[in-house]
């Protein structure tokens, strides 16, 4: 488990940096640093050992205990063990009252421990100290997301374009004007990639209505989302992040036609006021016809119920705060845990899961549609052929939502901020059915009550009833 090295680096030199350190304060100091570098390298071991050490035997050197002890909620927190997280993280507060990142990592760890208000108000007095703290600012916005105060939360999610790497993207475009929402009357505007495949899905509804609104659009995105974005309506051009790197040049422009306006996708919620009564329906993407046939054969024919599955997600996924990993370490399961969906008679399972081979325990029959999943037009076209989608928080549970096609998603606690904070609804994706935690970590729960909920829609198709395998 590897924590964000830019976090790091911004920690060390927020609690440990003294410029008026002698020779035994500075050594100490690089002690803390060596031991922050063996934090993001994941040698969590060594480096929570460091912190020990020094968090007792640096008490003279300014800001040592306190970075010593940060140290400790970080790693305490990255394992899980929250309410020892809290504590050091107060002691850290109580330590540091002028410095904003230990509130901040206060918030975050409130937050994972499922204690939103707590979060918030730590969050608060971060940005009261530094308000341009750029994570506070993204996570605050996270949970105003998930409590439904958009407009607050688009424009405190907005600090993410200060984060190192969207640096590049800004120096790409400053030869052209960044749109904020003014009518486009026939020009061209561009939608560059950014965040995870699930962040682009969730967004890409906006594209058709800049069409509609009169822009030419030109979308670039990674490449397994290239062919199912050629689906969006009125978008003239999908391009993808490769191709743009393959034609790069000094200095950089976009290899395509002229452009005169550009806008972040995860910026477009914000820039049309969206709230919950105004997200943009689904569907907006759809599966290709001619794919749809070719993966006919594929599925089982007969009148089991089909049910594609996915567990697990990219280990790189970010928390809402923006370290990789630990994201995905909330929100995935084993195959094994599914294993009481394999009691339940009539019906098929289908594996939609990628990148990952876990073996099926006994009694779990699973039959395996990876090798064909070549991107999200496959996916897509696999969906199309199922009658449900059971997945974790995955872009695969973003692409079952744009499809309008029924899926059932299983949701660590605490989740991202288009599942809202509770209700088994989101208004992002209404053919979407939500089954949350009640315990962070616990997920036997959740999958007895999705055995149990997949057994009454076998027991109603053979009835002759019509099950409800979505909400909408």
């Amino acid at each position: 488990m590897a924590a964000d090295p830019a976090l790091a680096e911004r920690l060390a030199a927020q609690l440990a940096a003294d410029p008026t350190a002698e020779a035994r304060d500075a050594e100490v100091n690089q002690v803390l640093a060596r031991a922050w570098r063996s934090f993001y390298r994941g040698d969590i071991r060594r480096a929570e050992a460091v912190f020990r050490q020094q968090a007792t035997h640096a008490e003279d050197v300014p800001g040592a205990p306190a970075t010593a002890l940060l140290g400790l909620a970080l790693i305490a927190h990255w394992e899980g063990r929250s309410a020892e997280a809290a504590d050091l993280a107060e002691q850290v507060c109580a330590l540091s009252p002028n410095y904003a990142t230990p509130h901040y990592a206060l918030g975050e760890i409130e937050w994972a421990r499922g204690n939103p208000e707590a979060a918030e108000a730590a969050l608060r007095r971060a940005l009261a100290i530094a308000p341009s703290h750029i994570d506070a600012q993204i996570v605050l916005g996270n949970l105003a997301l998930e409590r439904g105060a958009y407009r607050e939360g688009w424009s405190l999610l907005e600090a993410r374009t200060l984060r190192r790497g969207y640096d590049s993207w800004a120096n790409t475009f400053t030869s052209y004007q960044p749109w904020a929402g003014e009518p486009l009357d026939g020009r061209t505007i561009l939608l560059p990639s950014e965040q995870g495949l699930g962040d682009q899905l969730q967004v890409a509804r906006y594209a058709p209505i800049l069409a509609a609104r009169g822009g030419r659009v030109i979308v670039e995105t990674r490449p397994p989302l290239a062919r199912l974005f050629r689906t969006l309506a009125g978008v003239e051009q999908v391009i993808t992040t490769d191709e743009v790197k393959a034609r790069r040049g000094p200095p950089w422009r976009p290899s395509v036609e002229p452009i005169d306006v550009w806008a972040y996708p995860m910026s477009l919620p914000g820039v049309f006021d969206t709230t919950l009564e105004t997200i943009p329906p689904c569907p907006y993407v759809r599966a290709d016809p001619e794919l749809v046939d070719a993966w006919r054969p594929r599925i089982r024919p007969g009148p089991a119920l089909k049910v594609g599955l996915v567990w697990a997600g990219n280990p790189r996924s970010p928390t809402p705060g923006g370290r990789a990993g630990w994201g995905d370490s909330l929100r995935h399961l084993s195959l094994e845990a599914l294993a009481p969906l394999g009691r339940v008679p009539g019906v098929t399972l289908y594996s939609l899961q990628v990148r990952r081979r876990d073996p099926a325990p006994p009694g779990l029959t699973v039959l395996d549609l990876a090798p064909w999943l070549d991107d999200f037009a496959e996916t897509a076209a696999a969906i199309a052929n199922l009658d449900l989608v059971i997945s974790v928080d995955t872009s695969v549970a973003n692409l079952v939502g744009a499809l309008g096609a029924p899926g059932w998603i299983l949701l660590p606690r605490p989740c991202e901020w288009r599942w809202l904070r509770d209700g088994d609804t989101t208004p992002w994706y209404p053919s979407l059915r939500l089954f949350r935690q009640e315990r962070r970590g616990e997920w036997g729960p959740v999958v007895e009550r999705v055995a149990a909920e997949l057994g009454k829609l076998v027991a109603e198709r053979g009835a002759g009833m019509r099950p409800a395998l979505g909400v909408a």
